[in-house]
């Protein structure tokens, strides 16, 4: 970082925008998705953002002639308690055959659920209450 800084400080087109040598004070912060490592330029007024952006755009190609990735933010997600999912999803997200709630009530139990509790819509059917985050296809 060090050298390619050093070597837009000197470059003849950027020279006249920054008026000392950069400075890598060093890691700020160690992440989940990266290192952040503060490099300090002190820049004319109104020229911080240019500068900034060249500097960005060399450190990018050496680090891609070096090998160095760039992370991006990544995560792993851990279904517990299912040992067959079934089916992959449609399009849409549904498991075909797969018909429970999130909290993993069938469609019987629901419907038993919603009677006993009086859920019933206008023509006295019984429905799933708002709350239940609940698909099915078969």
């Amino acid at each position: 970082m060090q050298r390619v800084a050093d070597e837009t400080a000197f470059d003849p087109e950027w020279s006249a925008d920054v008026l000392g040598p950069p400075e890598v004070w060093g890691v700020e912060r160690l992440g989940a998705d990266g290192v952040t490592i503060r490099l300090v330029v002190k820049t004319r007024p109104l020229a911080p953002w240019n500068v900034a952006r060249q500097l960005r755009s060399r450190l990018k190609a050496t680090f891609a002639e070096e090998g160095i990735g760039i992370p991006f933010p990544q995560r792993v997600v851990w279904h517990r308690g299912v040992e067959d999912a079934g089916p992959a999803p449609s399009a849409d997200g549904h498991r075909p055959g797969v018909c429970a709630d999130a909290v993993g009530r069938s469609r019987a139990q629901r419907a038993m659920t919603a009677s006993a509790t009086g859920a019933e819509g206008r023509d006295g059917a019984t429905s799933t209450p708002r709350f239940w985050n609940a698909s099915c296809s078969i």
